[in-house]
């Protein structure tokens, strides 16, 4: 099923990524489903990012302190850093199919999938280039 999501500005001044009915994205956006933003050129393309639903969001660990560490679970790494989304250079989702999103400070700047295949650019929540090699 083809999903169109965008990214929007709460009254509070933070940013989300919601669905077309304005709903909050969930960890299971993805699942299953084709996923379109719109680029900075206004085009609609389709993205491969698997954790858009973390920009932004600060975590904490079970004692209250930001989030400082690496976090394997169900076949992914997750790296947090001062509470964000953050690999330090290195990616910051690995998943064991081959996946990888590249973070800084709880925002999303690279996603690498299909096995090297896909790749996307983003800069200030939008998608800046896709390249796809199709061999």
């Amino acid at each position: 099923m083809k999903v169109h999501i965008a990214y929007t500005h709460k009254d509070n001044g933070s940013g989300v990524w919601v669905d077309t009915n304005g709903k909050e994205l969930t960890s299971d956006y993805c699942k299953g489903n084709e996923v379109f933003v719109t680029d900075k050129d206004g085009n609609e393309v389709q993205t491969k990012a698997r954790f858009l639903h973390y920009t932004g969001k600060v975590f904490r660990d079970k004692d209250g302190q930001l989030l400082d560490d690496d976090i394997y679970k169900g076949g992914i790494i997750l790296r947090f850093r001062n509470g964000r989304l953050d690999g330090e250079g290195e990616p910051a989702v690995e998943t064991e199919d081959c996946h990888i999103e590249y973070w800084d400070k709880g925002e999303l700047k690279e996603v690498v999938s299909d096995y090297m295949n896909h790749k996307e650019k983003w800069h200030n929540n939008m998608i800046q280039e896709v390249i796809i090699d199709k061999q």
